[in-house]
């Protein structure tokens, strides 16, 4: 098996590049991006593939070597902004200034692209947020009318640990981690549990950012065993919806359907998000379980879409709520039940996604194991109920040629 890359050097790649491509949107590109963070270990060689089918080891990769970048005829490469540290979302106001989110918590803002002084912190909402490896503030989107009702909206991993609220407290777990992951538990062994959450900020700051108090929380749940996988990213849909990807909360590193977890001494139990049919405790078991990377399919749980979670999704929500939307596929009535937010599901770690222009179509970066990613597409409205993106891989897989291997 080859190296994987650090899970957070992956992505922040892509969240530099969707930086770079939004400041070209504004006349100009973002310049040389921050130093990832540090790294995860790398699993053992042994260590099975998430979604591997094949017996075949998976071939090494294959890395150009670093090159000098080429600029298009008429574009120029120019560095904007300095001194941010792991930005993961850019966004621009209609009365030009600029406001940059930080995988910490920090929302800053710009005058303009041409600002240049120091940014002014408009939000700190750190004292929530869970800033470690892949876990941060990564969505982040301004209110359609930002300039006249000062609101946005952002997605993060919530650092409180569901594992304190079991009654009693029998594993002795701390209600929050705190930027870190101690060992035990360990970030790829139990690993440090998590809730993330949507949330709705407003207000216009007079000397002081915005933080908790200025935050309604419209949507909190996702229960995150691993330190990857966690809530990806947010968008305000041209219907004025909000839209938002999360990952399944899964273990990165093992083959993992909720069985993992509950070390000696561990504060994080086995099968700690309570995934069915067990309880928190009690390990899943194939072919019954339903926790790990089986998360991405809990519309289709035994137990009925009652007990669907939000990981692996895509969701489509109310703003002014956080609802579900009437019109969603799987809309009961209720747009506070879980299963009535989901436009689709079945995806590991959807990263980053957008909207192409005019088509009401949404284009998904789904983050793979090792030896393949993927682009999945979906067309809105998405009201058939059949948008399981698991499914679709497969069918897709069984028409590759034989040379191929899986993932």
């Amino acid at each position: 098996m080859s190296a994987r890359r650090s899970p957070f050097r992956q992505r922040l790649g892509a969240a530099a590049s969707a930086v770079a491509i939004l400041a070209a949107l504004a006349g100009t590109v973002v310049g040389p991006a921050v130093a990832p963070v540090a790294a995860a270990t790398p699993p053992a060689a042994t260590s099975p593939e998430l979604l591997s089918t094949s017996a075949t080891p998976p071939q090494p990769r294959s890395v150009k070597p670093a090159s000098a970048p080429t600029l298009a005829s008429g574009f120029v490469d120019s560095t904007v902004f300095t001194g941010l540290t792991n930005p993961t979302k850019v966004r621009f106001a209609a009365d030009g200034r600029v406001f940059v989110a930080e995988k910490s918590g920090l929302i800053l803002e710009f005058q303009s692209v041409s600002d240049p002084n120091p940014p002014t912190v408009w939000a700190d909402l750190s004292s929530e947020v869970d800033n470690y490896w892949d876990r941060g503030l990564l969505g982040f989107a301004l209110s359609p009318n930002f300039v006249n009702d000062h609101t946005f909206y952002v997605q993060y991993g919530y650092d409180h640990n569901p594992v304190a609220d079991l009654p009693g407290n029998p594993y002795g777990a701390p209600s929050s981690w705190h930027d870190a992951c101690p060992s035990p538990p360990n970030p790829t062994t139990d690993g440090c549990t998590i809730l993330g959450r949507i949330s709705r900020v407003s207000g216009v700051p007079s000397g002081t950012p915005l933080g908790t108090a200025n935050e309604t929380v419209l949507v909190q749940g996702w229960c995150q065993q691993y330190p990857s996988h966690s809530n990806d990213d947010l968008w305000i849909g041209p219907d004025g919806d909000i839209y938002s990807t999360a990952g399944d909360g899964a273990s990165f590193s093992d083959f993992d359907y909720g069985q993992l977890g509950g070390s000696s001494g561990s504060p994080t139990p086995v099968n700690p998000c309570g995934d069915p049919p067990h309880a928190a405790g009690t390990a899943d078991s194939i072919p019954t379980a339903e926790g790990g990377s089986l998360r991405a399919q809990s519309v289709r749980r035994a137990e009925g879409p009652g007990a669907a979670v939000l990981n692996g999704a895509l969701l489509r929500i109310d703003p002014s709520t956080g609802a579900g939307v009437v019109g969603n596929p799987y809309y009961t009535g209720n747009g506070q039940n879980n299963q009535s937010r989901i436009l689709a599901f079945g995806l590991r770690n959807p990263f980053r996604f957008t909207f192409q222009p005019g088509t009401g179509t949404v284009w998904i970066g789904d983050v793979g194991d090792v030896t393949w990613e993927e682009i999945d597409r979906l067309a809105l409205p998405a009201t058939t109920g059949t948008d399981d993106f698991a499914d679709r891989r497969a069918m897709s897989r069984a028409s590759w040629p034989s040379e191929v291997p899986s993932a």
